[in-house]
């Protein structure tokens, strides 16, 4: 069972700090319900801990896939029992007017995939939610400068 969907939203402030903000990966615990903190390994890395189902926490790597400042950002994860991967796009409607795109692909894996439907539950409402979360945190939130990510192709 591999589950793909797209959402979209629209904030209200300049693209350059609509993506600055999502590409300070550090501070997405402040508007990502279930994600306790992601710490950069490197240019192209990150670790994230997350609580889990059944109050157990999740950790893994996440790995930048491509980078094109102020126009998408793409990676890859894998956890012992999933594989994520997707992609946003930050589109400017206007001088003060941004639509960010996410699009996720979810994959248990293993034994996982025969629990799947109880674990990766409302995986998409959830998206949806932190998507909402961050539109609030963008227009209420001073952006500092990233530290942007260099993939290398």
């Amino acid at each position: 069972m591999s589950e793909t969907f797209t959402k979209s939203i629209t904030i209200s402030r300049n693209i350059e700090e609509v993506f600055a903000l999502w590409m300070d990966f550090e501070r997405f615990p402040d508007f990502m319900e279930n994600v306790n903190s992601v710490t950069r390994i490197d240019d192209n890395r990150t670790h994230w801990n997350v609580n889990g189902p059944m109050g157990k926490e999740i950790e893994w790597d996440a790995e930048t896939t491509l980078l094109d400042p102020d126009t998408r950002v793409a990676w890859k994860a894998a956890g012992d029992h999933f594989k994520v991967s997707g992609q946003v796009i930050f589109t400017m409607l206007d001088t003060e007017l941004t639509q960010i795109t996410a699009t996720m692909l979810v994959a248990p894996q293993g034994i996982v995939r025969v629990l799947a439907t109880q674990i990766f539950t409302n995986v998409e409402e959830r998206v949806e939610s932190d998507m909402n979360n961050f539109k609030r945190y963008v227009e209420t939130t001073t952006p500092r400068l990233a530290k942007t990510a260099s993939v290398n192709e």
